[in-house]
């Protein structure tokens, strides 16, 4: 029997399914539901309603064991498996050995492994499974040069206005240009590309979205062997540098995170740090629950 066809996004292969429901388990809003055949389908859903709507999340391509479910055009087949994920030692691994790069090869990062890691990064979880957040990159070291010197010069150009970027001062930008000047570039660390991620106010969770997504990016190229680093002076400095942002083309509605810079470490890292015991870990146990709604009033 040929797969039956519930709907232009759901089709079932009849022959696999085991008529487990789990995918009816892992649909949230109950937009995917078992018919009387046993079989998944989808309810009839209401335009522009998200309570009642089918997310496209594919949790429930993702949770079928054997493969039987396809949705929003998607295979099963195409999927990567769980066999596929990290050791919980490789995981630690990955934790402690993500480092800060301040020093980066002054060449360019292989434009396909860039496009690689975004395109696997954006199965970052957002808000209501929204994927709004969009990336800018400069890929082409010759370009980062370009905007960097844009950016620092207007920087300065609004500094000479009494204009400075949030959280710095007059003093603040004195040192930058005096590191500049000794040619090093403060801004990106001279890292040979740039990463924003931004994503349209008042739409989806912008705020959490755009850091959850540039952290995903943070760590799959600590596994590509890339240098990445945060850079929050560059990202102040297009608050009130209007012509910088306009060289980036992002709009103007849209919340920008905390920039990055990223490219070829110098010097790679070849073990982790251990801060373990630094960790403070605040633990709300029963006993203390007890005592707070115990606690007579005065």
């Amino acid at each position: 029997m040929k797969n039956q066809i519930l709907d232009k996004q759901l089709s079932v292969d009849v022959n696999r399914c085991l008529h487990c429901g789990r995918c009816e388990e892992v649909c949230w809003n109950g937009v995917l539901t078992i018919g009387k055949d046993g079989l998944p389908q989808l309810a009839q859903t209401v335009p522009h309603d998200e309570w009642h709507m089918c997310w496209e999340c594919q949790r429930c391509l993702a949770v079928c064991p054997v493969g039987a479910l396809s949705i929003c055009g998607k295979q099963p087949s195409d999927s990567l498996g769980a066999e596929w994920l990290p050791t919980p030692k490789q995981i630690d691994a990955l934790l402690t050995n993500r480092r800060s790069c301040r020093r980066f090869r002054p060449e360019n990062v292989e434009q396909d492994t860039i496009s690689h890691i975004l395109h696997v990064c954006g199965n970052s979880p957002t808000g209501s499974c929204n994927q709004l957040y969009e990336y800018t990159v400069i890929d082409d070291r010759a370009v980062m040069q370009k905007f960097t010197r844009i950016l620092h010069d207007e920087m300065y150009e609004q500094a000479a206005k009494g204009i400075y970027p949030p959280r710095f001062t007059k003093e603040d930008l004195k040192v930058f240009r005096e590191y500049y000047e000794q040619g090093e570039e403060f801004c990106f660390r001279g890292a040979p590309h740039l990463l924003a991620v931004h994503a349209p106010v008042g739409k989806g969770e912008w705020v959490f979205d755009t850091a959850i997504a540039l952290t995903y990016v943070e760590l799959a190229m600590t596994c590509y062997g890339l240098g990445f680093v945060y850079v929050s002076t560059p990202w102040a400095a297009l608050q009130v540098c209007p012509r910088s942002r306009a060289f980036l083309q992002i709009p103007e509605n849209h919340y920008i995170t905390c920039l990055a810079g990223f490219g070829k470490p110098e010097t790679p890292f070849v073990r982790g740090v251990q801060r373990s015991d630094a960790v403070k870990i605040n633990r709300i146990t029963g006993e203390k629950t007890k005592e707070l709604y115990e606690r007579k009033p005065r």
